[in-house]
């Protein structure tokens, strides 16, 4: 469960660190509901961590983290709402500003009440006589990632419908790496496309600490892309998922050396989340990357359906929302069991 909760916090905090490159003075009130609403995710991914061997197979908590993931995919909407109405002012003034209608204000409001629910959530641990662990400061985006790609372990996969098609998406595209052949030296590309929010770190995550692929692949590295993230970054932190790596050493052409020798003739898989540009793969690391053994494969999270083209994934997943008759005929499926 805390997989799951920490895989949806780690996408919502992908939005926020998006809109939060778009502070300007006049977005200060939006800012603000936006801190308050991330500060509440942290609280809870915290929780959840905390207590995650008391809820395993607990089913008293099951109706607590349906209502949780419930108020986070309700966060999801409206945070992808707020940075698209941000990006189309962006996009008619040539910069960004407030939302002056009747229906803007009540969007804003709606992202503040989210934050006051989840805090309200949060209460319900009383009930289970939890106690729940102060969080220390907001942290930086960064510090969130790291706390969420080294805590690596199989993740459960609730009764929950969402959960369900997931399971299924992750199935088939599992297969497809498994069974598909390339020419030696040729990494597979598969590609998970879709809007912001919409699940598609949660559908790498379980596909990465799947049992087929923990058996399949000799190596795996998680690398988050994101829209500022620079080549030595990224090199830096492919190099650190084997050896203590010094961030002041900047030679890039050393480290993609030693990318490539390290993983020579080893069977790798690489996650790259949120992708904005091809050019990662195709002129940072498909060459370092080359010495891996037959059957490698790159999982590339993005937006954007070109960049999954240009980087010549031999498979493209788009993620969509179930339709309220398929999840209707699944919840009564699962209720029946």
């Amino acid at each position: 469960m805390a997989m799951i909760i920490e895989a949806f916090a780690s996408d919502l905090c992908n939005l926020i660190s998006e809109i939060r490159d778009k502070r300007v003075p006049v977005l200060a009130m939006e800012h603000s509901y936006v801190d308050e609403l991330e500060t509440s995710i942290l609280r809870i991914r915290n929780f959840f961590v905390a207590h995650t061997d008391y809820m395993k197979g607990n089913e008293a908590v099951a109706a607590f983290v349906r209502a949780v993931k419930d108020a986070m995919y309700h966060a999801s909407d409206a945070l992808s709402l707020l940075l698209l109405k941000i990006q189309e002012r962006e996009q008619s003034t040539g910069c960004c500003t407030g939302f002056p209608n009747y229906g803007d204000i009540m969007f804003r409001h709606g992202i503040a009440v989210l934050g006051r629910q989840m805090n309200l959530l949060l209460r319900e641990h009383a009930t289970f006589g939890l106690a729940e662990r102060g969080l220390p400061g907001r942290r930086s985006r960064l510090d969130v990632d790291r706390i969420y790609h080294t805590q690596s372990m199989a993740l459960p996969v609730p009764d929950m419908v969402r959960d369900h098609q997931m399971k299924q998406e992750s199935e088939k595209i599992v297969k497809h790496i498994v069974m598909n052949r390339r020419p030696a030296n040729d990494v597979t590309v598969v590609a998970i496309v879709g809007a912001p929010g919409i699940g598609k770190t949660v559908l790498a995550n379980i596909i990465f600490n799947s049992v087929i692929v923990q058996r399949q692949f000799d190596a795996k590295i998680w690398l988050n892309v994101t829209r500022n993230c620079s080549k030595l970054d990224l090199l830096q932190s492919a190099n650190s998922t084997f050896r203590a790596v010094d961030e002041r050493f900047s030679d890039k052409s050393r480290l993609a050396s030693e990318l490539h020798q390290y993983f020579q003739n080893k069977k790798l898989m690489l996650v790259m989340d949120d992708v904005w540009s091809a050019e990662t793969w195709n002129d940072l690391l498909r060459h370092p990357l080359s010495s891996c053994a037959p059957g490698s494969c790159v999982i590339a999270t993005t937006r954007n359906k070109n960049v999954a083209a240009m980087m010549q994934a031999s498979h493209i997943h788009r993620v969509h929302k179930l339709k309220p008759d398929v999840s209707w005929s699944l919840l009564k499926k699962q209720v029946s069991l």
